[in-house]
């Protein structure tokens, strides 16, 4: 039977208890961990997690949610009392596919490594709202890719840390013993002690990198799982889709996933973009029109929410970061960041200027507003 959904009781509704995965939200699943690890670094976790207005009860069962935005908060307070700038790693080595609640038991019972991966591409927003997984293949080698969708967070290098563990034991655990990473390229600067990150990916990683990802052999998407089981998988696809109906992501919602995965890596004209989507670019547009917005627009911002991730939280040149997010040169980048955050790239850097979201709110039937 499932469980009643309780109301959180914060007016600011930054969790709540069993609710559907939407936009900006996440299962507390990956961070069910926290309070033990603070009580192993002598912290107290109730009081820690007081000040974000966050019950310990929360992290007793993974299917509650959170904020994106807030459990970024959550890992810098983490770091900043436990001392500990690898506190995302410690907190991710610890979980693989179950972490990832029906997906989890979906990609396990996938017929080989391609399908597992390309699934969990395709279903991650029914566990993670703030993020998007990326598989892109060339000649030799794959590589698995976690970006973050949702604008404004904090501390996002222990999130993609945490990811990275989480996906690493992911593909170990579908691949067999025998699988190695070629490299775990991090989009962000190096923080502290790299024994830990070389002990456990078994390399040591690539810091500053354009996008944070796990490359690998090629060869290895096409071996078959040990663990698969076309029932279970079966019945998994047919709750994963429920759940996917349920999140009620609207058209912008898909577009920022969609373009956040593809930015960089693939040609995201409106065109193109809506192909992908199944209709007409004027079909598309004029859709984004009635939610008050356009295609030119939701890429723009995102862009811009890109640039400032990698402004924030790696040293790579503005002239490269503007290469890797598709802009005609630097001058185009410049003009651009302008426009939007009223300085330069290089002035908004040394600013220490952030990309918070605004305080959201829940009405009683769940919709998100602007507190």
């Amino acid at each position: 039977m499932p469980k009643p959904i309780r109301k959180s009781g914060n007016p600011d509704a930054h969790w709540r208890f069993h609710e559907i995965v939407r936009p900006g939200v996440l299962r507390v699943a990956p961070m069910i961990a926290i309070p033990a690890l603070l009580r192993e670094a002598g912290v107290d976790p109730d009081e820690l997690l007081a000040e974000f207005g966050l019950p310990s009860s929360l992290f007793e069962d993974p299917d509650n949610v959170i904020r994106f935005t807030t459990m970024g908060r959550v890992l810098s307070r983490c770091v900043q009392s436990t001392r500990c700038e690898h506190f995302g790693l410690l907190l991710g080595k610890q979980w693989g596919a179950s972490v990832l609640g029906p997906v989890g038991y979906l990609i396990q019972s996938a017929p080989d490594v391609r399908t597992a991966l390309t699934e969990l591409a395709a279903y991650l927003h029914v566990h993670d709202g703030g993020a998007v997984i990326t598989l892109d293949t060339d000649e030799h080698t794959a590589s698995l890719g976690y970006e973050i969708v949702a604008p404004g967070v904090e501390r996002a290098e222990q999130i993609l840390d945490a990811a990275m563990a989480i996906a690493c034991n992911i593909l170990r655990a579908l691949c067999g013993g025998a699988w190695r990473p070629l490299d775990v390229s991090l989009a962000h600067a190096r923080m502290g002690r790299v024994d830990p990150f070389r002990d456990f990916f078994k390399v040591a990683p690539t810091f500053n990198a354009e996008r944070t990802a796990i490359v690998f052999a090629r060869g290895w998407l096409d071996r078959p799982l040990v663990s698969a089981d076309p029932i279970l998988h079966a019945m998994m696809s047919e709750r994963v889709l429920g759940l996917q109906a349920a999140t009620r992501d609207d058209l912008v919602g898909q577009l920022r996933r969609l373009l956040r995965a593809e930015i960089g890596s693939r040609e995201t004209s409106l065109a193109t973009v809506a192909q992908r989507i199944g209709m007409h670019g004027r079909t598309l547009n004029r859709h984004l029109a009635a939610e008050g917005t356009s295609f030119r627009e939701v890429r723009d911002t995102l862009r811009w929410e890109i640039a400032c991730q990698l402004l924030e939280n790696t040293r790579r040149p503005a002239c490269e970061i503007a290469e890797s997010l598709g802009y005609a040169d630097a001058a185009s980048f410049n003009r651009s960041f302008v426009r939007r955050s009223g300085m330069t790239p290089g002035r908004w850097r040394l600013s220490g200027a952030r990309t918070h979201a605004p305080l959201q709110a829940e009405d009683e039937a769940g919709k998100v507003v602007i507190a």
